[in-house]
C-alpha cells in the first residue's frame, strides 16, 4: 500500500553491494554480514529485521507522509512514448508513431517502441474514440483483485469471457477472445510462439474480451439514465409549477372582501364568530386595551389590518390599508 518500503533478504544483499562494490555479503548468518546489513540499514534510515523462523535479513522503512503523496501523484499519470520499453533481447526495436490503416482495427495512430501497440483508435463502442497512450496509476488493488492495477480493476471488462471473430495479419480467420485494442509489448524471452505467428510482431500481450462493462462503464450508464429521468420528472414539473404560481394556496378575503393572498404560515391563525355574520381569520395578535379587545390581523401578504370587537360583540372597523396585489 506504499506505507513503508521493503527489502527482503535478496534485495537486501544487492542493495548492500551495489552501495560499496568492496563488500561481499551472502544471507549465511555470520557476524560480518550482520554487521555490512546494519552499517547500511542506519546510513540509509531502513530499519533491520530477521525473521522468526529462518532467521534470515530483512529490513523496512516508514514512509513519512510527504514522501507517500509524492510517490502518489508523482507516478500517478503515465505517458506512453516510443522511448516506453527497453528490451535487451530486442536492442534493434523500431521506434516510432505513424497513421496508418491496420488490419485489426482499422484506422489508427500505430506505435512501435511504445507499451501498446495502438496509441489511438476508433470503433463503434462509445465515445467512438478511444487512445491508449494516457493512463492513470491509480495504485494496487487489495484485496479481493490482490496486486492487480486499480485503474484495470475498474476500468476493464467484467462477466464471462466473449469471442469475437477477427482475421489476423497472417492472413487466418479466428474466433478469439483477445481484446486486440489492448494489444501490448510482450518481451522476446517470454514470447508466446503461437500468438507471434497470429499478430507477426511482439505487440502480443492482449486482455481478455468479456461480455459486461466494466465498473466505470457501468457507473456512467446508471448516471446518465438517473439524469434523464431527473430531468424528464424536474422540468416539467417546474413549468407546471411557474405557470400555475400563487395558486396552491387558496386565497382569503380580508374584512372589506378584498384578497388577501396570506402564505399558510404567516403566524397565529384564529377564527373570531363576530354578531354580524363577519369569520375573521387573523395571523397576529389580540389586546385589551380598557375593556376593548382590538385584533390585529397582520401577515406578510396582506398588509396590517385591525376590528374592535366590544362586550356587546358589534365590529367596528378601525383601520385597514390597502391589499395586496393580487
Amino acid at each position: 500500500m506504499n506505507y513503508m518500503d521493503y527489502k527482503d533478504t535478496r534485495s537486501l544483499i544487492k542493495t548492500v553491494e551495489k552501495a560499496d562494490p568492496k563488500v561481499t555479503v551472502t544471507a549465511a548468518h555470520t557476524a560480518s554480514n550482520q554487521a555490512a546489513f546494519e552499517k547500511w540499514t542506519k546510513a540509509n534510515g531502513y530499519t533491520l529485521h530477521r525473521f522468526k523462523i529462518s532467521k534470515d535479513y530483512y529490513a523496512t522503512r516508514d514512509l513519512p507522509i510527504w514522501e507517500r503523496l509524492g510517490r502518489f501523484y508523482g507516478n500517478m499519470i503515465k505517458i506512453d512514448t516510443p522511448w516506453a520499453i527497453h528490451d535487451p533481447k530486442n536492442p534493434n526495436l523500431p521506434r516510432y508513431l505513424k497513421i496508418k490503416h491496420d488490419p485489426l482495427v482499422g484506422w489508427a495512430v500505430v506505435g512501435s517502441g511504445t507499451k501498446y501497440r495502438y496509441q489511438l483508435y476508433f470503433n463503434s463502442k462509445f465515445p467512438y474514440i478511444h487512445e491508449n497512450f494516457l493512463k492513470f496509476n491509480l495504485g494496487t488493488s487489495y484485496p479481493t483483485y490482490a496486486g492487480e492495477p486499480v485503474s484495470e480493476v475498474i476500468g476493464g471488462g467484467q462477466g464471462p469471457a466473449d469471442s469475437i471473430t477477427k482475421t489476423f495479419p497472417n492472413g487466418r480467420k479466428l474466433i478469439t477472445s483477445d481484446d486486440v485494442y489492448t494489444r501490448a509489448y510482450q518481451p522476446r524471452k517470454h514470447r508466446d510462439p503461437e500468438a507471434y505467428e497470429q499478430y507477426k510482431d511482439d505487440y502480443t500481450s492482449t486482455e481478455q474480451l468479456n461480455r459486461d462493462p466494466s465498473m466505470v462503464g457501468t457507473s456512467v450508464r446508471a448516471g446518465f439514465i438517473g439524469l434523464i429521468i431527473s430531468y424528464a420528472i424536474a422540468i416539467p414539473m417546474a413549468i407546471y409549477m411557474a405557470r400555475k404560481k400563487r395558486q396552491v394556496v387558496r386565497p382569503r378575503r380580508d374584512l372589506r372582501g378584498h384578497r388577501a393572498d396570506c402564505r399558510p404560515e404567516s403566524g397565529l391563525h384564529l377564527r373570531l364568530p363576530l354578531l354580524r355574520g363577519h369569520a375573521v381569520r387573523p395571523a397576529g395578535f389580540i389586546s385589551n386595551f380598557g375593556g376593548r379587545e382590538l385584533a390585529f390581523l397582520g401577515s406578510a401578504c396582506g398588509g396590517l389590518r385591525a376590528a374592535e370587537r366590544f362586550r356587546a360583540g358589534d365590529l367596528v372597523p378601525a383601520f385597514h390599508d390597502r391589499p395586496a396585489e393580487v
